[in-house]
């Protein structure tokens, strides 16, 4: 009876561990992946802004592709995906600040 009792315990024990360890180690995923696109939004909407406020991006909203042509950004690359951001991205312009979102 006693030995039943410390297998259960231990099972226990050892099932609470992994719930804990699991759940810590999916965070702190989930974190560096919100980090690593957040960077890289943020790159691409300094330098966005930098164009709306050279007036070499006209309007509200400029696509990525233009920048890259008009050097004011390099080739961005998804932090997930590990490929090349698309030309046709949209950058929009809000009340003084860019908006992106690379999904």
């Amino acid at each position: 009876m006693g030995n039943k009792s410390r297998v259960f315990s231990l099972t226990i024990l050892i099932s609470i561990i992994v719930i804990i360890v699991g759940a810590t180690a999916l965070k702190v995923y989930t974190n560096h992946i919100e980090t690593a696109r957040t960077i890289v939004e943020k790159k691409i909407e300094e330098n966005a802004c930098d164009c709306f406020r050279s007036k070499i991006c006209e309007g509200d909203v400029v696509q990525l592709g233009f920048l890259i042509q008009n050097g004011y950004l390099e080739r961005p690359i998804h932090p997930i995906t590990k490929e090349d951001l698309p030309d046709e991205l949209l950058i929009v312009m809000e009340e003084d600040s860019c908006k992106v979102d690379i999904g």
